[in-house]
């Protein structure tokens, strides 16, 4: 009776793992013939709230957003900042300043071209207490992000620290030096929107 308790304990967890294992073979598991209209899962949460970039502050969204679209820094598998949609950012002397260009040929799944106002205007609307944005306190570091915490702030109104030089080139004034803006410029919080 006692051997037999041994031989099951050791096929009980033998037994479990075989049954967590895929039917399928490696190779027809990573074949490539699925299709225009195949499913990609890319995680295993849900977003709590719509997936749009400055409203959304949790894993499952995060998640989502960062693999559908694209910022002015990505981050590599170790985790260090590197340029996506930026050509350049560029910092002044005391980092209150940078100039920021934009690669060309970058679009929205729409055919949209990504230029300076994707950015400028999806900021200030986050930045904008009207729009209740989840997160608004990212854009705190940017000059003028105070006047649009006031009451009756009309909803379209820009951050005054953010400058349009033309389609491809925005400064962003800071209140304060900041040398670390660029690896911030990563979070999902900054990507850009369609006008």
């Amino acid at each position: 009776m006692v051997r037999w308790k041994k031989i099951a304990a050791i096929l009980a967890p033998v037994l479990l793992l075989s049954a967590c294992g895929s039917t399928q073979s490696a190779s027809s598991a990573n074949d490539s013939s699925a299709g225009p209209n195949a499913v990609i899962s890319v995680n295993g949460t849900e977003p709590q709230v719509s997936l749009v970039p400055m409203n959304t502050g949790e894993v499952g969204g995060d998640r989502i957003l960062s693999a559908i679209l694209a910022g002015l820094v990505a981050y590599d598998p170790s985790g260090k900042p590197v340029n996506e949609v930026a050509e350049s950012i560029t910092p002044n002397s005391d980092a209150t300043q940078f100039t920021v260009k934009i690669k060309d040929g970058w679009k929205f799944t729409d055919g949209t071209p990504v230029t300076s106002e994707s950015f400028t205007k999806a900021w200030s609307y986050a930045a904008n207490v009207t729009n209740a944005q989840l997160n608004s306190s990212y854009f705190s570091i940017v000059k003028g992000y105070d006047e649009l915490q006031k009451e009756g702030t009309p909803s379209d109104a820009q951050l005054s620290g953010l400058v349009v030089k033309d389609d491809h080139t925005f400064q962003i004034n800071l209140n304060a030096p900041d040398s670390a803006l660029p690896s911030q410029l990563g979070s999902v919080s900054f990507l850009p929107v369609p006008e």
